[in-house]
């Protein structure tokens, strides 16, 4: 969905009033009992051994500053 199509359903008070309730429904059909899900990885060795072309992904660490 764009930005202005976005800001057209947000704006309109009915067409809020819809999109609040259609995202209720959804939240209210979700399963909270679900198992949690099993994703296979890959491990794919790196073409030359010499130079790392490893990403690491570590959590966000949020710090506080003049923008908090």
């Amino acid at each position: 969905m764009g930005i202005m199509q976005a800001f057209a359903v947000l704006r309109d008070p009915v067409r809020r009033e819809a999109y609040d309730q259609a995202v209720a429904h959804l939240q209210a059909s979700a399963r909270p009992e679900a198992e949690p899900q099993s994703i296979p990885v890959r491990h794919v060795p790196s073409r030359t051994s010499r130079t790392s072309r490893t990403i690491r992904i570590t959590p966000v660490r949020w710090e506080s500053g003049p923008w908090a």
